[in-house]
């Protein structure tokens, strides 16, 4: 999943990728950099050179992407939606 805007992709979709083993490339704005913490790769919002290269590394190394994923299930974990907003 990628989360180029910055008001376009809630934490809570991102969250709910990393849920579902999807690998996660979301913009460093808002609430993304604290929930997706290190399960995501988070990139500058306004710069699409960060965007390609994130998106390139992501689809060309596996093990980057593997260690994304689980770190994001591993992050998901630890914010379950009932404790959003304490």
């Amino acid at each position: 999943m990628c989360g180029p805007r910055r008001r376009g992709v809630t934490p809570e979709a991102a969250r709910s990728r990393v849920r579902t083993n999807n690998t996660v490339i979301a913009a460093r704005a808002g609430a993304m950099p604290e929930v997706c913490d290190d399960g995501a790769m988070l990139v500058d919002a306004e710069d699409p050179a960060q965007w390609r290269e994130a998106i390139a590394a992501v689809i060309g190394q596996s093990d980057l992407a593997a260690g994304l994923r689980a770190k994001g299930q591993a992050r998901a974990a630890m914010l379950p939606w009932d404790k959003a907003g304490e």
